[in-house]
């Protein structure tokens, strides 16, 4: 076992200029902060865990997904606000 662990396990630049930073999780699910030009928090995405996201905007999402057999599949999230 490692003294510490980053908690930070992923970052992503969004192609608005938003940073997408993935927290490291137990869960089933993946936190995704999504912090936009100005450094404050603009929206959480939750992903499941075995999706890694490969390019981001504003609006929408690309990720990989990979199944019980280990073969990706190509997923799209459509980011909305919570409001």
């Amino acid at each position: 076992m490692p003294p510490y662990r980053a908690p930070v396990t992923e970052a992503l630049a969004g192609d608005d200029g938003t940073l997408w930073l993935r927290w490291d999780s137990a869960t089933s699910s993946e936190l995704y902060s999504v912090l936009g030009v100005d450094g404050r928090m603009v929206a959480q995405v939750h992903t499941s865990s075995r999706v890694r996201l490969r390019w981001v905007s504003g609006t929408t999402a690309w990720g990989e997904e990979r199944d019980e057999d280990n073969v990706p599949t190509l997923v799209r999230y459509r980011v909305t606000s919570a409001k």
